[in-house]
């Protein structure tokens, strides 16, 4: 499979279009499709992962501390649960620090009995007294169901919540429920449940309420459940023990202004969840990761507006990987695709990372892949059903390789063009100094840099109609009268000269000479028996390129004779010769009749119209 000049008639190229819009509707609406599959979920989850290892962990902000219930305080403090009065002195010296909040991520329920709830009342007192705690209340797990249009835990089972004395003296309650991904681990944050239709708030949000009371809440409750930002493995987020804390063994300074949360991180105690750093991340810290991501503003929403922007990445991914496919030899194409694959993820990384964007790591590479190896097929077998019907319309256009002549090569059977005699506009364009500059620039400059001025003249030339007919080394020879001589043809060439005029004097300090000629030309085809090449010869294309080489001589961007300064004149298209500078009677290297010129001096001005 080679890329080939593009033969097919005007309603079969509407017809592969009309295909190749539906195939990227096709793609983005499937994966619109497939992000409500538990299967492909699960994928992009793993994505997720792969790229917080990829960044590594990250600073927890200064503001958070986690008091914790360790190995080391359950053996020196007496057991578990923790006793109230414990509790109690945990609260009073935090307050007494100058805390900024306190969340409490232990499930303070109900004590029977006289002196439970006497100590329950001796609790409220100092959370009272306090005054900016949080209490955890949690769903009952055999009765959480998700809804999925809500994204809102709700149950008719009891909700587990503390004493009332405790819940009337603190000054929230926040749930402590989680969400669960397919595959057990934990990344995301539960905004609300619903309890008695009343919501209630994570643990996290209260906290945050409390620290920022004029902020709008950063989650909606009914929002999609955020991504968390975490911060690394366990132990990410500063931690003291809450021996040292009752056994003053913690500096005041390293206590006041924090927002505090208490909670198990002791073996085999309390609530421990597998995230993408770490197999076992206490709950404690996992809530505390929340608030510091809601304080930060670092959660990842994937909502609507982010999968909508992964579905036109999705489809333009498919869109670029097909024209690629159809239009390129099958190992540039592969090797284009490859890298755009690798430049998405790049680019993926850097606004996961940067501006915490979480773009999918599976849908535009598998677009890409899918599409790309389809696309390879369907091209195969187009390629070889049309070298069956079409060899010899194939055979004629691989000897001539103009775009503005593809159309009219494909209607004949025969090589189109023989030896004839027009009029034609020629144009000749040149590097000046090229021998200078490639020498300073090097082997691999000089291919990058004629590489961007052959497309550039390519494109400028075709997009006035005309036909490259050769490139020169550091030049190339355009003809505008092909396949038939128009009225416009030196307007169009002189349209074409102002244009690369225009372009080139941005690229200094490289210097071009352009030189234009119009006259009856010789339409000849040279090459061997089957590899030929359409070209012009005549007066007219030996007077252009010595214009081009009198440019040097008076440094100029543009010569162009006066056959084509009054055709462009009775065309009306007085804009087109603004500036030009009648040289007069020129003498000519090798030529004994005098030329009128005029120049486009390189100091002038370079505006072209199309």
């Amino acid at each position: 499979m080679n890329a080939a000049p593009d033969s097919r008639t005007p309603r079969r190229r509407a017809r592969d279009w009309l295909w190749l819009l539906g195939l990227v509707v096709a793609a983005a609406t499937a994966y619109v499709g497939l992000q409500r599959t538990q299967t492909w979920q699960k994928l992009e989850a793993q994505g997720l992962d792969q790229r917080f290892q990829i960044r590594g962990p990250r600073a927890a902000p200064d503001e958070l501390l986690i008091v914790a219930i360790d190995d080391r305080s359950i053996v020196e403090l007496g057991g578990w649960p923790l006793r109230r009065d414990l509790l109690k002195s945990v609260i009073d010296r935090l307050g007494t620090a100058g805390v900024a909040a306190i969340g409490i991520d232990l499930l303070l329920l109900e004590r029977p009995g006289s002196e439970g709830k006497a100590q329950d009342r001796r609790v409220a007192e100092s959370l009272s007294r306090f005054g900016n705690a949080v209490l955890a209340a949690a769903l009952p797990s055999a009765d959480v169901n998700l809804d999925g249009e809500t994204h809102v835990l709700h149950s008719g089972g009891e909700l587990l919540r503390p004493d009332p004395v405790l819940i009337d003296a603190a000054a929230g309650l926040g749930h402590v429920n989680v969400l669960l991904d397919g595959d057990g681990r934990l990344r995301r944050l539960l905004p609300a449940i619903e309890h008695d239709g009343v919501l209630l708030p994570t643990l996290p949000q209260a906290m945050y309420r409390l620290l920022r009371p004029d902020a709008p809440p950063p989650v909606a409750a009914g929002r999609r459940p955020p991504w968390l930002d975490f911060y690394g493995p366990e132990g990410s987020i500063a931690t003291i023990s809450v021996t040292d804390l009752l056994q003053d063994r913690v500096e005041a300074d390293r206590l006041r202004g924090r927002a505090v949360l208490i909670g198990a991180t002791a073996t085999g105690l309390g609530d421990a969840f597998a995230t993408p750093y770490s197999p076992r991340l206490a709950g404690v810290e996992y809530f505390a990761t929340a608030l510091g991501n809601l304080l930060d503003g670092q959660l990842f929403q994937r909502d609507e507006t982010v999968i909508a922007l992964d579905a036109a990445i999705v489809a333009l991914s498919t869109l670029l990987a097909a024209l690629a496919a159809q239009m390129l030899a099958p190992m540039l194409a592969a090797s284009l695709t490859l890298a755009a694959v690798a430049s998405y993820l790049v680019a993926g990384q850097y606004a996961f990372v940067i501006h915490g964007l979480w773009l999918s790591a599976i849908g535009p590479p598998l677009a890409m892949a899918v599409t790309l190896t389809g696309s390879f097929a369907v091209r195969l077998l187009a390629e070889r059903r049309q070298r069956r019907l079409s060899d010899g319309r194939v055979h004629n256009l691989r000897r001539y390789v103009a775009p503005a002549l593809a159309d009219a090569l494909a209607d004949n059977a025969t090589p189109a063009f023989t030896d004839r005699v027009q009029t034609a506009t020629v144009l000749f364009i040149d590097i000046a100094g090229f021998t200078g500059i490639s020498e300073a620039i090097g082997p691999a400059g000089s291919a990058t840099l004629l590489r961007g001025f052959h497309e550039t003249v390519e494109t400028a030339v075709n997009q006035h109609g005309g036909v490259l007919t050769s490139f020169l080394g550091d030049g190339a020879m355009a003809v505008f009268g092909l396949p038939a001589p128009r009225p416009d043809d030196a307007v169009q060439a002189l349209a074409t000269a102002r244009l690369l005029a225009r372009t080139f004097t941005a690229w200094a300090p490289l210097r071009i000479g352009i030189g234009l000629h119009a006259g009856p030309v010789a339409i000849t085809q040279l090459g061997g028996r089957e590899q030929v090449q359409l070209t012009a010869t005549g007066d007219t294309v030996n007077l252009a390129s010595r214009l081009e080489n009198l440019t040097r001589r008076h440094r100029a961007l543009l010569a162009l004779s006066d056959a084509v300064f009054q055709a462009v004149r009775e065309s009306g298209r007085e804009e087109l010769l603004a500036d030009l500078q009648a040289l007069g009677d020129a003498e000519i290297r090798g030529r004994r009749a005098l030329a009128q010129v005029w120049l486009l001096p390189a100091t002038g001005s370079s505006r072209s119209a199309a």
